[in-house]
């Protein structure tokens, strides 16, 4: 009976050692560089990867970028607006066009043209209620004159008198497109959405106790648990009751 029952805890004892392995070597691992959070300082770096971010359910913002002279207007997520890596203003999406003219930058967000500075300063919010044409969707400028396009018109604006005249743009104008941001520009307009809620610490600490997988990450972690208690309580049996062991 009791060799009977050796060999069978020996085999199980195998197969279970097999199965919790991987996550035993996860608990171990955590452990260890939890142990030494304070000096890792984990508490302070930031989680930016894309794919673990979306456990805990932060979405990478979208960034429209525009070339303004040599600075970039971009709008990061729905509505925050950015002079290179300066905030600077709300612009409800979309940014739909923006571009230097004479010493400031105008942008279009949505139904509203903005007049900045070369700081990024707002100076004026124009919207239909000051004759701007609706439907805007591009900008383009030459010498001293700046064009709209609307809708199936084009239209001339004085900034000056706050006029928009209905005309035809000269053929040569060069319509502003949006541009992709460069690897850095993106880095640091993500970083400064993100903000700076999830650490390398907590990450751990949820990996640690299966947490960062939701309930079954948790059960299964429980599960490992209980089978290093079998795989002990085997292991201890299979070493008492080895023939010869106690002669």
């Amino acid at each position: 009976m009791n060799r009977a029952l050796r060999l069978l805890l020996l085999r199980w004892h195998r197969r279970l050692g097999v199965g919790i392995a991987v996550v035993l070597v996860m608990l171990v691992v955590t452990g260890i560089i939890l142990n030494h959070s304070s000096e890792l300082q984990l508490d302070q770096k930031p989680v930016r990867q894309a794919v673990l971010l979306q456990r805990y359910g932060v979405e990478l913002p979208e960034l429209v970028t525009y070339q303004v002279g040599a600075r970039s207007l971009s709008l990061v997520g729905n509505n925050r607006l950015f002079l290179d890596e300066k905030e600077i203003a709300y612009c409800e999406s979309p940014l739909r066009a923006a571009i230097q003219y004479q010493a400031g930058i105008v942008a279009v967000c949505t139904d509203q043209l903005l007049l900045l500075n070369t700081n990024g300063e707002i100076v004026e919010r124009l919207s239909e209620a000051y004759g701007l044409p609706p439907g805007i969707s591009s900008l383009g400028a030459m010498g001293s004159q700046l064009w709209l396009r609307a809708g199936d018109g084009e239209f001339l604006a004085d900034l000056n008198s706050l006029m928009f005249t209905a005309g035809v743009a000269p053929k040569k104008i060069v319509w502003v497109q949006p541009v992709p941001p460069g690897a850095e520009l993106t880095q640091k307009l993500t970083a400064r959405y993100l903000g700076n809620d999830v650490h390398w610490e907590r990450l751990l600490l949820d990996l640690h106790s299966g947490r960062l997988f939701g309930h079954w990450g948790v059960y299964l972690v429980d599960a490992a648990a209980l089978g290093l208690l079998l795989l002990s309580l085997s292991g201890v049996w299979v070493w008492l009751t080895k023939p010869g062991r106690w002669k």
